[in-house]
């Protein structure tokens, strides 16, 4: 019988995240595993911290061969030879890419000569609005897209495009939120002045232009703070913007997963004003721990509030309604605070025992 690779040769973001609860997954469920990272970035220190007394662990160095065309070059080679040595060596008859990373594209050919079954995580299907990565994002995935068994997605509005876009593939989705550790109960109440968030990568599909407008037509009388918490692509347009608001914290930096899970524990409501979406992976922390959220009807982002039932929803754009819904949010009765935040922890429960159950892993 042979065994499961999980491969994630990147290093930051929510990739190394990804990998990481795979692996807890696994190990939760007694899977025995090999795990395929880069040494260097965010995967091994997240993957040490976890109890992955069933995996089995390959660090290849990358950092180095990024440094430029000619050193990444010179390295693709080095790790096909090691990839292939690494399928053949452990027996690997599935594969897992929970992201697609720089060298996937490049490698991927081999364990689809091998016969080795691949199930990819497609993420998005386009790039989103404004990514300054979009120009990397369409032909890579096209490639990857020929040498993949199932497509696994991360929400039904997901998993509808790829089955239109992939109908010879097969596909399957599991909700994002199940990635996460849920939290153990709801929220009973929400500070005062009520703690807002905004977390992630501040790119432009995020609406934060939208919140800003909605936020210079709240009254005086609406008691909040504000976090905005991400390493922003565009950081004197972001502070020109919340300048004119006192109440706002602006944290414009790489953030550590342990320090993202501390926004989450310390505000009481997410905000996620987004322009465009597939999924999103703040909103699905956020469901996680039990958090409420106030979100635009973009791609799937109703969809992992329950369509409304742990939180909010907000027409794209709309920044009038979205201030009548932080204004009214502020003043929110503890009862209400602790129905929203109980929808979503039942939501997260739901979503985990999704991922418990499925036959990832086989």
């Amino acid at each position: 019988m042979g065994n499961t690779l999980i491969w994630f040769w990147g290093r930051l973001g929510a990739g190394p995240l990804i990998t990481a609860q795979l692996c807890a997954l696994a190990h939760a469920r007694g899977t025995p595993i090999v795990v395929s990272i880069s040494r260097d970035g965010e995967t091994l220190p997240l993957i040490n911290a976890l109890p992955t007394h069933s995996t089995t662990l390959d660090m290849l160095p990358t950092e180095a061969a990024l440094t430029s065309k000619c050193a990444l070059l010179m390295a693709i080679p080095k790790w096909r030879a090691h990839f292939k040595a690494l399928l053949i060596a452990h027996n690997i008859t599935h594969i897992i890419v929970p992201m697609s990373f720089a060298a996937c594209p490049l490698l991927i050919d081999i364990p689809h000569r091998l016969g080795i079954r691949i199930t990819y995580f497609l993420h998005d299907l386009t790039p989103h609005a404004g990514d300054p990565t979009a120009y990397i994002h369409a032909l890579p995935q096209r490639w990857i897209m020929r040498h993949v068994d199932k497509i696994l997605c991360l929400s039904d509005y997901t998993r509808t495009l790829a089955q239109q876009k992939y109908p010879h593939i097969a596909c399957e989705m599991l909700p994002l939120a199940g990635l996460y550790p849920p939290s153990h109960t709801h929220r009973s109440a929400c500070n005062a002045p009520i703690r807002f968030l905004v977390v992630g990568r501040l790119q432009a599909y995020k609406g934060l232009n939208v919140l800003a407008q909605a936020l210079n037509s709240l009254n005086a009388n609406v008691n909040y703070t504000l976090t905005i918490a991400g390493n922003p692509h565009h950081r004197a347009e972001i502070e020109a913007l919340f300048a004119p608001f006192p109440q706002v914290n602006l944290q414009l930096r790489w953030h550590e997963h342990s320090e993202i899970d501390v926004y989450y524990q310390s505000h009481d409501v997410l905000i996620a004003p987004y322009t465009s979406a597939s999924q999103s992976g703040p909103v699905a922390q956020a469901v996680a721990t039990a958090m409420p959220a106030i979100v635009c009807d973009a791609g799937a982002l109703a969809e992992q509030i329950e369509h409304g039932a742990a939180g909010w929803i907000v027409s794209v754009g709309d920044a009038t309604t979205l201030a009548s819904i932080i204004t009214d949010v502020s003043h929110i009765l503890p009862s209400e605070y602790a129905q929203k935040s109980a929808a979503a922890h039942a939501c997260a429960l739901n979503a985990r025992t999704k991922w418990h159950v499925s036959d990832l892993f086989s």
